[in-house]
């Protein structure tokens, strides 16, 4: 029996489990397939790329129709959204601080946060479901910038005004709980050898 390691290419893998992702499969499903493709290629010595061909267009076998990919990533949207205010509410906080300044959010703040976060995860849909989503991507980037610039300079109406300070320790607290949420879901997700249960990545 050959060895695993080299009879499945590591760009291949690679490939494979991103596009998998992409697609939203489970990780547990993930650890399924990978498990199969080694074993086909430790004990047949085939190349990956042989025996399967296209990273992508396997996991596209495997996962189903991509239309479901936009609403599998639906579910992320508000947490994205929240990350990114949090973000930015923690920058505007410091620069409140530096210059003596109140922060103020408005309703345009609000909108071109989940247009550029959807615009983001718009970018995964096309890349998992385009074989050449360059052109696709940079159209969808350039009129999610500009949108979301448009609302940042229009005058729209407040939400709320607070002291920079507090700014600060609100934006860097919850981002910070978000963070511990990824991390905890990131380990949740983490691809492991249905067997020995160790990582296959």
């Amino acid at each position: 029996m050959m060895n695993q390691q080299t009879t499945l290419d590591a760009g291949w893998r690679r490939d494979f489990v991103v596009a998998l992702r992409l697609r939203n499969v489970p990780a547990a499903s993930i650890a399924d397939h990978l498990k199969l493709v080694e074993t086909h290629c430790a004990e047949s010595g085939e190349p990956a790329q042989d025996a399967f061909g296209d990273p992508a267009a396997y996991a596209q076998s495997l996962a189903g129709s991509p239309a479901d990919s936009v609403a599998d990533l639906a579910p992320l949207l508000p947490s994205a959204v929240l990350g990114f205010l949090a973000g930015a509410l923690t920058l505007e906080g410091i620069k409140g601080m530096l210059g003596d300044e109140d922060v103020t959010v408005r309703v345009g703040d609000l909108g071109g946060a989940v247009v550029l976060v959807g615009a983001a995860l718009g970018v995964l849909v096309l890349l998992g479901r385009l074989k050449r989503p360059l052109l696709a991507v940079f159209v969808l980037v350039v009129a999610a910038v500009a949108l979301a610039v448009v609302l940042d300079v229009a005058d729209t109406a407040v939400l709320f005004a607070c002291p920079a300070w507090l700014a600060l320790a609100i934006g860097a607290s919850s981002f910070a709980v978000l963070a511990v949420f990824g991390v905890r879901r990131a380990r949740s997700e983490r691809v492991s050898d249905p067997l020995s249960g160790e990582s296959m990545l």
